[in-house]
């Protein structure tokens, strides 16, 4: 073997190594702090509105809204579009999930049941917005997406026939998930969010009693 065929089998073991990092890992965490700013983005939002006397910081319907905004938060990195498709062999084989006490949808439906029509449509409207981020995030974060859009796109019009693509998935993707995944997905992130929320309470009363 002679110098330029190692060099050449370096170079591209190197480069394979170096695009195996982008796409599976690099690419993963961009989507998931991009994911996470625009969270981050839709809380501020909601916390102005309470802010500004559209709903109480006290009352039930903004607390569920932000528990679950946070435990989407912590919740990211582990969302995944295949979630659905565990779930399904998971049912299949050994039968529906069972979540002990009331689902998110529930909890929340009591929240804003005494809240005027304004205001209840108003956190309709960051409960949604909310639901379409994590429904890109599921789509987008994952590495086989870069490995089949990158020659896709290379014979594709462009970005534009890209995006119609995508809507026309996201459309067909929300719709099998909406009251199947998307429910668990908020059942799970409601519960991390109360959970961090108790701890953080835990260790500031720890706190006050060192002071």
């Amino acid at each position: 073997m002679d110098t330029q065929t190692l060099t050449n089998i370096i170079v591209s073991t190197l480069s394979l190594i170096t695009l195996g990092y982008i796409v599976f890992i690099g690419y993963q965490r961009y989507r998931i702090d991009r994911f996470r700013h625009k969270v981050f983005v839709l809380r501020d939002r909601l916390f102005d509105d309470a802010a500004s006397g559209v709903i109480s910081f006290d009352h039930a319907a903004y607390q569920t809204l932000r528990l679950l905004m946070n435990g989407h938060l912590q919740y990211a990195h582990h969302l995944s579009l295949w979630i659905p498709f565990i779930h399904f062999l998971f049912d299949k084989f050994n039968g529906p999930i069972r979540k002990t006490g009331p689902s998110f949808d529930e909890i929340y439906a009591t929240a804003v049941a005494d809240l005027t029509p304004e205001a209840k449509a108003k956190l309709d409207v960051y409960r949604n917005q909310l639901e379409a981020l994590v429904m890109r995030h599921i789509f987008f974060a994952l590495p086989e997406f870069v490995v089949l859009t990158i020659p896709l796109f290379l014979v594709s019009l462009g970005i534009s026939l890209v995006r119609m693509l995508f809507h026309s998935l996201l459309g067909s993707t929300k719709q099998m998930m909406e009251g199947f995944t998307q429910s668990r997905i908020d059942n799970t992130a409601y519960d991390l969010g109360v959970k961090t929320a108790k701890r953080n309470q835990q260790i500031l009363s720890g706190q006050r009693q060192l002071v």
